[in-house]
């Protein structure tokens, strides 16, 4: 052991752990372990793709999550949208203190879980 860890054992160390430390059978070697590369196989790599066929893919992904909504729940979604836009038409016409006011009244009805 190198002088500095010698002295740095005897500073936390007492003698019977430095013995015991000394006397301490070494790690066998590892077994040859093989290079990570040989382990497992690389992942194929995808050709690179052209501007052309990324287009191709996101109108085809467009048109498959289309296809998954109905003409209902497109209305549901435009009409929640109209309501959004005309309720932040209203917020913004509001003066600072009525906003600060219906903030307040926001917040203590989410402490309250609605409860007054």
């Amino acid at each position: 052991m190198a002088k500095f860890g010698k002295a740095f054992m005897s500073l936390f160390l007492d003698k019977k752990a430095r013995d015991s430390l000394k006397n301490k059978p070494l790690r066998p070697a590892r077994p040859d372990l093989k290079p990570v590369a040989d382990q497992a196989p690389a992942p194929a790599q995808q050709p690179h793709l052209t501007p052309e066929e990324i287009c191709e893919r996101l109108v085809e992904a467009e048109q498959e999550m289309t296809k998954k909504r109905s003409p209902e729940r497109l209305q549901l979604i435009q009409n929640a949208l109209k309501i959004r836009s005309e309720q932040a038409k209203i917020f913004n016409q509001l003066s600072e203190e009525q906003r600060q006011k219906l903030q307040e009244i926001a917040m203590s009805s989410f402490v309250n879980g609605g409860k007054d």
